[in-house]
C-alpha cells in the first residue's frame, strides 16, 4: 500500500488526498463509522422511529427520568445494521439513481417503491386486507418523510436540507428496519432481522452485481494502476479543458473553486453521447420475475457512475452540497468508470474492418441495424452494471478508446485510428470555440 500511495502522490490524482474528507485516496473505515453514527443518531431521534421503538419493545421508558432507554434488542439491531451498512449504502446509492429527473442525493417515491418491490413488498392501501408481503407503501413513504417542528436554528437548517418528498439515507435505515417487521415474525427477533438483511443483500446482488461492489474495489483493482495513470497524464491538458468547459460559469461552493455539478455531468453525457439511446433500456422488473436488463449505458447508470466516483461524505445534511458536485479527480474517475462500461471497438477491430475511429464504427453499426443487417463490429449485449464479467481488456486500453471517442465528439477531425493521427491543437481549438459560443469567452484563458 505504501508504494501505491507514493505512486498516487506523484500522479494526476494527487489532489484527491487533500480534497477527500478521509484525507486518503480511498474511502476509509473511519469515515464509514462516522457516517453510520450520524445516520443512526438522526434516525433514532425521529418521532416516527421513536413511536416504532415504543410499539415494538425496542425501547422502554425509564420510570425515574421518563427518558427512553434502548433494549438489548435495539442494541443488537444497531450492531447488526453496522455489519451490513456498507451494502445498505450501496443499495441506497443504486436505487436513488433509478428515476430520471429525481434528486440524485435522495430516494424518490418511485425509487422507494421499486426497492420495496425488489425486496418482497407489494402495495396494499386497504389495511383490512393486509396480508403476507403487503403494506400501505404510500403511507409508509409519507411517514418516513415526516419531520418534527424545528426546536432551534440548527434543526431548522437540517429540515431545510432534508427533501420533504424523498428519503435521505438515515430515513432509508428506518425503512429497512420497518420492512423487516412486515413479514411474519420469527419466534427469535434477532434471527428475523438478520435474515431480512441477508434477503436484501442477496436481492441486490442479483439485481445489480456490479452496483453492489464497494467503490474502493474499482479504485484499487482497476483505476490506480501505472498504465491508467499514464494515459490520463498524457491527455491531462485536454481533460482539464473539457472539465472547465463543462463546469462553465457555475459558482464555487464557499471558498472552493467551481466544480462539476450533476446537471453539467448530464450535459456532457448528452453532448458526447455517453448514453446508448438506441439500445433497450430494460423492463425494470426483478430478474427473478422476468426482468430483462438494459443494453448499453443509460441515464440511470451514468448517474450511478457520477455518484460512485465521489469520495465519501459522511454528513448528508450538513455537506449536502458536496453530493451534487465532482472535483476534477472525481471527474477523472467518472470518465474511467464510463470507459469500463461503455462498449467501444478495439484498435485491432477498427483496423480489421478499416474504420478510422470508434465513432465511425458506431455510426456504421447503427446504419446496419436500421437496414436489418449484421454490424461488422457487434455491440456487447448488455451493460456491465448488471453483472460482473471477467475483464478481457485492461482499463488503460478502455480509457484510451473512450478518450478517443469523446475527443472526436468535440472535434471530428482531430484523429485517429485510436490516437495514431491525433492532433491536440485541433481539439483544443474546437473546445475554445465552443466555450465562446456557450459563455462568450474562453473559460480557461
Amino acid at each position: 500500500m505504501g508504494s501505491l500511495k507514493a505512486m498516487l502522490d506523484d500522479s494526476i490524482f494527487a489532489p484527491r488526498k487533500k480534497e477527500a474528507l478521509s484525507g486518503d485516496y480511498f474511502d476509509t473505515t473511519e469515515m464509514r463509522n462516522k457516517m453510520f453514527k450520524l445516520d443512526w443518531g438522526r434516525m433514532d431521534k425521529k418521532p416516527t422511529f421513536i413511536a416504532f421503538k415504543k410499539k415494538n419493545g425496542l425501547a422502554l421508558e425509564d420510570k425515574e427520568t421518563g427518558k427512553l432507554k434502548p433494549t438489548p434488542l435495539l442494541k443488537f439491531y444497531k450492531n447488526t445494521m453496522r455489519t451490513e451498512y456498507d451494502v445498505i449504502c450501496n443499495a441506497y446509492t443504486y436505487y436513488i439513481c433509478r428515476e430520471k429527473g429525481s434528486p440524485q442525493h435522495a430516494m424518490s417515491q418511485k425509487e422507494f417503491e421499486e426497492f420495496c418491490f425488489h425486496n418482497g413488498l407489494r402495495d396494499c392501501a386497504d389495511a383490512s386486507k393486509k396480508k403476507f408481503g403487503f403494506m400501505n407503501l404510500t403511507r409508509l413513504f409519507q411517514e418516513l418523510n415526516e419531520e418534527p417542528d424545528p426546536a432551534n436554528k440548527k434543526k431548522k437548517a437540517e429540515n431545510a436540507a432534508n427533501d420533504d418528498d424523498a428519503l435521505m439515507r438515515f430515513e432509508f435505515l428506518e425503512l429497512i428496519i420497518r420492512l423487516s417487521w412486515a413479514f411474519p415474525q420469527s419466534p427469535e427477533p434477532k434471527t428475523q432481522f438478520q435474515g431480512y438483511l441477508m434477503y436484501v443483500r442477496s436481492n441486490f446482488m442479483r439485481e445489480a452485481q456490479l452496483g453492489a461492489i464497494d467503490r474502493n474495489v474499482f479504485r484499487k483493482e482497476r483505476l490506480y494502476t501505472p498504465e491508467v495513470l499514464a494515459v490520463l497524464k498524457a491527455y491531462q491538458e485536454e481533460l482539464r479543458t473539457i472539465y472547465t468547459l463543462a463546469v462553465g460559469t457555475d459558482p464555487g461552493i464557499g471558498k472552493d473553486s467551481p466544480k462539476l455539478s450533476y446537471k453539467k455531468w448530464c450535459w456532457l453525457s448528452e453532448r458526447c453521447e455517453f448514453e446508448d439511446t438506441n439500445l433497450f433500456e430494460g423492463n425494470n422488473l426483478p430478474l427473478a420475475c422476468g426482468g430483462i436488463p438494459a443494453q448499453g449505458l443509460h441515464r440511470n447508470e451514468l448517474t450511478l457512475i457520477f455518484m460512485t466516483s465521489m469520495m465519501m461524505v459522511p454528513d448528508e445534511i450538513k455537506h449536502r452540497d458536496l453530493y451534487n458536485v465532482a472535483s476534477f479527480t472525481e471527474f477523472l474517475e467518472a470518465l474511467c468508470r464510463v470507459a469500463e462500461s461503455k462498449d467501444l471497438a478495439t484498435k485491432e477491430a477498427l483496423e480489421q474492418f478499416e474504420f478510422m475511429s470508434t465513432v465511425n464504427a458506431i455510426y456504421d453499426a447503427a446504419a446496419q441495424v436500421k437496414a436489418k443487417k449484421k454490424p461488422k463490429i457487434a455491440r456487447r449485449p448488455s451493460s456491465e452494471f448488471w453483472a460482473n464479467p471477467e475483464k478481457t481488456r485492461s482499463l488503460a486500453e478502455r480509457v484510451l478508446s473512450f478518450l478517443d471517442y469523446m475527443f472526436l465528439k468535440f472535434e471530428p477531425d482531430c484523429g485517429s485510428v485510436l490516437m495514431s493521427t491525433y492532433e491536440s491543437a485541433k481539439l483544443l481549438g474546437s473546445l475554445a470555440s465552443e466555450s465562446k459560443q456557450l459563455y462568450g469567452k474562453v473559460m480557461w484563458a
